[in-house]
């Protein structure tokens, strides 16, 4: 009601201003319009897909914990997922930038994790794919040149004929 009158006052100065002799108002020359006021148009564009600066895509890393680093929508929520140990994994995009501290999934190998982000409004952006290869060299169980020997194997073969062989370099417990 409030919009009907607002337009029925603006209709009335605007015929006192432009037409002289327009004293009598009736309907007839009133446009009555009962929609709403303008409302902001809703957001349904997707946002870019994220990038990644940091590590490099199909790169190696000896350490399971890595930081993930990147460029996104301000405010936008960033998705990782796949070969981490909690996935997916969230975090909020700041300043056109995001940076998130993850575990990979145990075990060596190529670890493939997919980025996404989530605008304000809800829409989703395309993914961006990161492969990177965990290396975690094998512990070393302290074994020296001085735990080698040279041993002797001797015994019979099947045909009962002598068998005496030297094994070299083999590591002694």
């Amino acid at each position: 009601m409030k919009y009907l009158n607002f337009s029925f006052a603006l209709l009335l100065i605007f015929c006192l201003k432009v037409t002289i002799g327009c004293t009598k108002l009736t309907t007839e020359n009133v446009e009555l319009s009962l929609q709403p006021p303008d409302l902001p148009i809703p957001d349904t564009i997707a946002p870019l897909t994220p990038t990644v600066t940091s590590p490099a895509n199909n790169s190696t890393t000896t350490s399971q914990t890595i930081i993930i680093t990147g460029s996104c929508e301000t405010l936008a929520t960033v998705l990782l997922s796949g070969d981490i140990s909690v996935s997916p994994t969230t975090t909020r995009c700041l300043s056109s930038e995001y940076s998130r501290s993850i575990s990979l999934a145990p075990g060596n190998g190529i670890k493939s994790i997919q980025i996404t982000q989530r605008d304000v409004a809800g829409n989703g952006s395309p993914q961006i794919l990161l492969n990177l290869t965990l290396d975690i060299p094998v512990s070393n169980p302290g074994w020296t040149s001085t735990n080698y020997a040279r041993v002797l194997l001797s015994g019979h073969s099947l045909t009962d004929n002598p068998l005496i062989d030297y094994v070299e370099s083999i590591a002694m417990s």
